[in-house]
């Protein structure tokens, strides 16, 4: 059992607990398992994006700042780009198994933002917390439901 399988393991028999479970947490039917002990939520961003804080935060590591406009950027851009990409087609299955999907374009559209950047964590977590409530209704609602007469 891998380190993210037993973490999984442990958190699931455990309630009323936030994790952020992203990378290999999606991979393979007994992660999976264990994340359908809760409620899930894919919290969608454009890999550009992805890649954009990718390359920030090491420029702050390494104390360069490349421009947006240099080739060097365009360059590491679109490779760690088409790295994102792949492993991201490698985990949509695991992804797409989520309760509920916020996007990020979906609330920026919401609020009347025409830059991505402008949608706050804030703004996110508001959108995540109603996906809850309703994925919360919804469960309370089948558990009646099932209730015998």
């Amino acid at each position: 059992m891998g380190y993210p399988t037993e973490v999984l393991k442990q958190l699931s028999s455990m309630g009323r607990l936030v994790v952020c479970a992203g990378d290999g947490a999606v991979q393979g039917s007994t992660n999976l398992a264990y994340l359908r002990y809760g409620i899930s939520i894919w919290i969608e961003v454009p890999l550009d994006l992805v890649a954009n804080e990718i390359l920030k935060t090491d420029a702050r590591s390494t104390n360069e700042q490349p421009t947006l406009e240099s080739n060097s950027f365009s360059e590491v851009h679109a490779q760690v780009l088409e790295e994102l990409s792949k492993r991201y087609n490698e985990m949509k299955g695991g992804y797409g198994t989520a309760d509920a999907i916020v996007s990020l374009q979906r609330v920026a559209s919401q609020l009347g933002y025409e830059d991505l950047n402008s949608v706050t964590p804030e703004d996110m977590t508001v959108e995540v917390l109603k996906e809850i409530e309703k994925l919360t209704k919804v469960k309370k609602m089948m558990e009646a439901a099932a209730r015998p007469f």
